[in-house]
Formats: structure tokens, sequence, C-alpha cells
């Protein structure tokens, strides 16, 4: 899986580099070079963004035990639904599959989940656009997803 992961990001950014985003159309970071933050206001932004992370991670582990407990998913069904919402609670549920844990835990890893995107939504907010890393994302699951199958 680590293999099929490293070769389906090159394949995403190859195709984000040379297809989506040709010779200057990705979107600059918006960098304030006059800001000056002291060690103390980076100490306290670093503790506010890790409990944001870690909050994110939390609530979509709790949304997906709250649907998998109200829809009538087979267990299948509910590792993909997990693996959407939050990637390491779908990894442990496609661990417990006994058929398809390794498409799963591949589309989990491929993916990384809606959490995983709201938190670098978070983490970016303001100096980068979310787009291109959604972009690549949906190129790199479909990557990992196919060599998966291939494998």
């Amino acid at each position: 899986l680590l293999l099929i992961q490293m070769i389906s990001a090159l394949v995403a950014a190859t195709v984000m580099r040379f297809v989506i985003y040709p010779k200057g159309l990705l979107p600059k970071f918006k960098y304030d070079s006059g800001a000056r933050v002291g060690l103390r206001e980076s100490i306290a932004d670093g503790a506010a963004t890790m409990i944001n992370i870690c909050a994110c991670a939390v609530f979509f582990i709790v949304i997906g035990g709250a649907l998998s407990s109200l829809l009538p998913l087979d267990p299948i069904g509910d590792s993909v639904m997990r693996s959407l919402l939050e990637f390491s609670s779908g990894c442990a549920a496609a661990s417990r599959l006994t058929s398809n844990a390794y498409a799963v835990t591949a589309l989990a890893i491929g993916c990384g989940g809606l959490s995983v995107a709201m938190q670098v939504k978070r983490v970016v907010a303001g100096r980068l656009s979310i787009k291109p890393y959604l972009s690549g994302k949906l190129i790199s699951c479909g990557v990992m997803m196919l060599l998966t199958i291939l494998s």
C-alpha cells in the first residue's frame, strides 16, 4: 500500500503540474513578510491548531459511529462510509473485514476522509485555496484505487 500510495501521489502531482495547473496557473501563497510573530504567539497558535485538528478528527469519528448505528450498512459499506469521513476509523473498520480489507484500506489511505480535508482547510485558510488540494486528492485516490484493483 505504501508503494501504491507513493505512485499515486507522484501521478497526481504530475497531472496537477502539467495538466491542471501548467506554467504559472497554480494559485500563489499569500505571505505577509511584514508580520513578526514571537515565540509565545507561535506556541499559542500551534496549540490552538492541534486542538482544532484533534477536535475535527474526533467529530468525524463520532459522526461515523452515529451513522453506523443509524444506517443499515453491511460491514464493507460501513468501512467505506467511515473511510470517507475519517481516515483512522476507516482503517480500523477495514481491519475487521473478512474480505476486501485491502481495497477499503487503500480507499481510506487514498482519500484521507472529509476530516483531513477540513483540517487542511483550517490550516491553510486565507493563505491558500483548498481547490488544488481537493483536485490532487481526487486524482490520487482514483489512481490508488485503480492500482489496488490491478495489484
